[in-house]
């Protein structure tokens, strides 16, 4: 119970560095409470009266050192903690007054998952788990494309909506638009064409079979699909909260959650389990278009021909990666010994990657360039 508290400091303190941006930090915290977790799980199962008890420690005191962290920054920026009776009550008010559609959107998300689970249910035995599992690789790509950009893109966004820069709000949201379409059109295709290489190199041992891992392949070839339109719906979410407007996007996911409700039943009635998602991809399509249409109407006209140019360049850059992976795909043979699976899944995944980058560079496309145009400049200052 107080790892709640813990944890809703963590967030407190990682959104004033955010502020601040400083992203460094907050993004390794996490791992601090992790190694904890992890090393609760090595002590003796013995060690305390009741059974996993270690674990519960291992949570508190992980709790304890993500927090811990920060505090050294928080200081040297001048916002060390302290406890006050004085509240000034007008800011928290226009936090509650924007906190709040950000929570209906939120809680829809969580409905849309008791809604899977209800739907779910009435499959075959082991649904839920082939959709717990496939899950797990679409937030892999989602967690360290869109959310880590939309975590560094909020603080610019803000500020130059408040600033009332609405030319250079324009050329950043697009930029970023851009950039991230440029990263998990790749990670789309690899989940897409390597599927099942990846799902029973993970998962296939002990009583998870063959049988099985077709059928989260499936599932995450879908997935794949859902991937493009989840991550660039994330960046319009962030540019919503950025100028101020956190109630649009529940707005499209109480649409998005409707229609899937609506669909599901009927598409799992023809296709079963792979009509449930095939649902989550639909309803999260005409939600990122819900997004993209209402930003414009309510907030800022984007250039969009500037941002199709860049997505044309970046399916360009994509074609040859699309080619390796779509005749490695046919070469693969899930029968075969562990380790020729494991050299079909890196010599595949190698070259595609490679390939992309080579492309991306002889293309020139912005979003490579200024990438590793940063990596290099940080590598610089490192090394001087």
């Amino acid at each position: 119970f107080p790892y709640t508290t813990l944890f809703r400091s963590f967030a407190l303190f990682m959104a004033i560095l955010n502020a601040f941006e400083e992203f460094f930090w907050p993004a390794v915290a996490p791992t601090f409470f992790n190694i904890a977790m992890i090393v609760s799980t090595l002590l003796p199962a013995n060690l305390l009266p009741v059974s996993g008890e270690t674990l519960a420690w291992g949570v508190l005191v992980g709790g304890v050192l993500q927090v811990a962290v920060l505090l050294p920054r928080l200081k040297a920026l001048g916002f060390w903690p302290r406890f006050s009776l004085r509240v000034d009550w007008g800011p928290c008010r226009r936090v509650f007054y924007n906190m709040g559609p950000g929570l209906l959107g939120t809680g829809l998300m969580q409905m849309t998952v008791l809604v899977n689970s209800n739907f779910v249910s009435s499959l075959p035995e082991g649904s839920p788990s082939y959709i717990a599992w496939a899950d797990r690789l679409l937030e892999l790509p989602l967690s360290l494309v869109a959310v880590s950009l939309g975590t560094a893109l909020l603080p610019r966004l803000s500020q130059l909506s408040a600033e009332k820069k609405w030319s250079d709000f324009n050329l950043t949201l697009l930029e970023n638009l851009s950039l991230t379409f440029f990263l998990v059109l790749p990670c789309a295709l690899a989940l897409y064409f390597l599927a099942l290489p990846i799902v029973q190199l993970l998962f296939q041992h002990g009583h998870f079979n063959l049988s099985d891992s077709n059928i989260v392949a499936q599932i995450v070839q879908i997935y794949a699909l859902i991937l493009i339109s989840s991550a660039l719906g994330r960046v319009f979410i962030t540019a919503f909260y950025a100028s101020q407007n956190t109630w649009f996007p529940a707005v499209a996911a109480v649409v998005s959650l409707t229609l899937h409700v609506l669909m599901a039943p009927i598409l799992m009635h023809r296709f079963g389990l792979n009509g449930l998602v095939f649902s989550t991809f639909l309803s999260g399509a005409i939600s990122f278009t819900i997004l993209w249409v209402g930003f414009q109407v309510l907030i800022l006209r984007l250039s969009n021909r500037i941002f199709a140019k860049q997505i044309f360049k970046s399916c360009l850059c994509s074609l040859p990666t699309l080619a390796i992976l779509a005749i490695s795909s046919r070469f693969y043979d899930e029968t075969a010994p562990m380790w020729q699976r494991i050299a079909h899944f890196l010599v595949a995944g190698g070259i595609g990657g490679g390939i992309f980058l080579a492309v991306g560079h002889w293309l020139k496309i912005p979003e490579y360039e200024n990438t590793f145009k940063k990596i290099l400049r940080r590598r610089a200052r490192k090394s001087s």
